[in-house]
């Protein structure tokens, strides 16, 4: 296995963990409840980490850092579910396309 594959693999154990927590997160809770009250919601840290992801392999492929700014973010248990699903193909689809000269200058 390829450092990249590795990294890979890590990558899609951290999204499982995250999706699980999505999953088992109460609907009513997930855009309301923050432990401390200076922390964001799972929800806001969930859309958080789908903006990141897109930025980082978007960049990475196409060598311009474009920060994307979301109009309409999800705002449901089913639409953030549905967003990491559609993010998880159009990742691995970029993913296929780095050359292993990109992963070395983000430092994968």
């Amino acid at each position: 296995m390829t450092e990249s594959d590795t990294f890979w693999q890590r990558f899609l154990n951290h999204r499982r963990l995250t999706i699980r927590i999505l999953e088992a997160f109460p609907e009513a809770d997930l855009f309301s409840f923050k432990p401390p009250r200076c922390l964001r919601t799972y929800g806001e840290i969930s859309n958080e980490l789908l903006r990141l992801e897109a930025i980082v392999l978007q960049s990475a492929v196409y060598g311009v850092w474009k920060i994307q700014n979301r109009s309409k973010q999800p705002s449901s248990k089913k639409d953030l579910l549905a967003a990491f699903a559609t993010t998880q193909i159009e990742s691995k689809m970029l993913w296929l396309q780095l050359t292993p000269e990109q992963l070395y200058q983000i430092g994968i």
